[in-house]
């Protein structure tokens, strides 16, 4: 894939990357920062715990990681990636702590209920950290009342951001929807990850 070409020419080669795995049952209790109703029938409702696995990350994981491997521990070393949910659980990161210094939200479940006008009111934790926000065009078709406003929630999202002071913004989209094209989105988004200046 394009994704390991890019690893073995070293042109992806400048972290440690650390996938966190949580199973189907847990994903939507995890990477949701408040409880909400399910929004398609025969699924779950969200339980909204994802501060506690935020806390989880920077208090038990990051600093096991940093004790048994070579890593840069500052907040412009230490970065915050994810897809769908996980987009959502990383930009929700930067209002729980300020030890990332970029977060890449790749289709980020944006539109969760009230999170936008939450993060309108709420201060990030790293004044300096950097976002890379990418949607599909096509993502949230149909009728639901929360997924419809998939592109609208990241756009406003990003909006938002770049009013703020010292917050360093990049957004892209291609015209997919939600599950296409996910291999050249996680390439984009390492890429801008790697890179050594924002």
């Amino acid at each position: 894939t394009n994704i390991e070409e890019g690893f073995e020419k070293g042109e992806l080669n400048a972290f440690i990357g650390v996938g966190i795995y949580t199973t189907p049952e847990r994903r939507q209790d995890e990477y949701t920062p408040w409880p909400a109703p399910a929004i398609m029938s025969k699924t779950k409702a969200f339980g909204g715990e994802g501060e506690a696995y935020i806390r989880w990350i920077i208090e038990e994981l990051k600093p096991w990681i940093d004790e048994n491997y070579r890593t840069l521990k500052e907040p412009e070393s230490t970065w915050m990636m994810g897809y769908s949910l996980g987009g959502l659980i990383a930009v929700y990161s930067a209002y729980v702590t300020g030890c990332f210094g970029r977060i890449a939200s790749v289709c980020g479940s944006l539109w969760y209920e009230n999170f936008v006008e939450w993060s309108k009111n709420h201060q990030l934790k790293n004044p300096n950290v950097s976002f890379y926000v990418y949607y599909g065009e096509k993502e949230g078709g149909g009728k639901n009342k929360w997924l419809k406003e998939a592109v609208n929630a990241a756009k406003a999202l990003v909006e938002d951001m770049r009013e703020r002071k010292g917050i360093a913004v990049e957004c892209g989209c291609d015209e997919g929807g939600h599950y296409h094209f996910i291999e050249a989105r996680y390439e984009k988004a390492f890429r801008w990850l790697c890179q050594k200046k924002i």
